[in-house]
């Protein structure tokens, strides 16, 4: 099975809805979608992620299946360490996480006792999501282990997609793929319509960690070498990338 992660397009946040330029980023991300042969389209149930399913739900006439737990961390990312200003998680400066004394921490120790972790929700929000896409996973046919491992319950060829957010992205990716979340949480930074691959593979034996074939990749957003669509970091002055 390959699971793609699809971060949504450009959006206007307090509306919840595709800014012009996200639509355009949807469309050519389903172009490039689409000729993977993508098999099901699972979507967050926020606005911004389901408008960025629909291209391409339309282009291959599948339906764009809801998963109610696949929603964005919210209040939960904010943080005034180290500082004292309200920040999210991702603009902490890597250094702060990267401590000699939090270095060898794992996921479980950072959202219990690491600074910025351990506050405003984010344990309880990154279990949940750890929880929902154990779920998903299972009814594709992967079942979690309790050493962490999936373990593959029928062979399945599918590529599914599941239109997403980024900082539910980096929750993920720690979760499947066994990486301390403070090392994601203020490094890892997925783009509008970045697309992340990983492949389940039972190449060595039916107990799997998946692999990771390609993070973020926004490849669709250029042909002839320039950008088709104007997007930015956020944060950052807004330029092509």
């Amino acid at each position: 099975m390959f699971l793609y992660l699809v971060r949504h397009g450009e959006p206007d946040y307090k509306r919840d809805v595709l800014l012009p330029c996200g639509w355009e980023q949807a469309e050519l991300a389903a172009r490039r979608l689409a000729v993977d042969g993508i098999d099901e389209i699972h979507a967050s149930p926020m606005g911004r992620a389901q408008q960025t399913a629909q291209p391409l739900s339309k282009r291959l006439g599948l339906p764009v299946i809801t998963e109610p737990w696949a929603r964005e961390l919210t209040e939960a990312t904010w943080t005034p360490y180290p500082d004292g200003r309200i920040k999210g998680l991702f603009r902490v400066e890597p250094a702060h996480f990267h401590d000699p004394a939090y270095r060898h921490m794992d996921t479980e120790d950072a959202l219990s006792g690491l600074p910025g972790m351990c506050e405003g929700g984010y344990p309880q929000e990154y279990r949940e999501r750890a929880e929902g896409l154990d779920g998903f996973l299972a009814r594709c046919g992967y079942q979690r282990t309790e050493e962490g491992f999936y373990h593959a319950q029928a062979h399945t060829e599918k590529h599914i997609a599941l239109f997403c957010h980024g900082a539910m992205t980096r929750v993920l990716l720690s979760h499947m793929l066994h990486i301390p979340v403070q090392y994601l949480a203020s490094t890892l930074s997925v783009h509008f319509t970045g697309i992340t691959i990983l492949e389940f593979s039972e190449e060595w034996g039916r107990d799997i960690v998946p692999r990771m074939i390609c993070c973020g990749d926004i490849g669709h957003l250029y042909t002839r070498g320039e950008p088709q669509t104007t997007f930015y970091v956020e944060g950052a002055p807004r330029r092509p990338f």
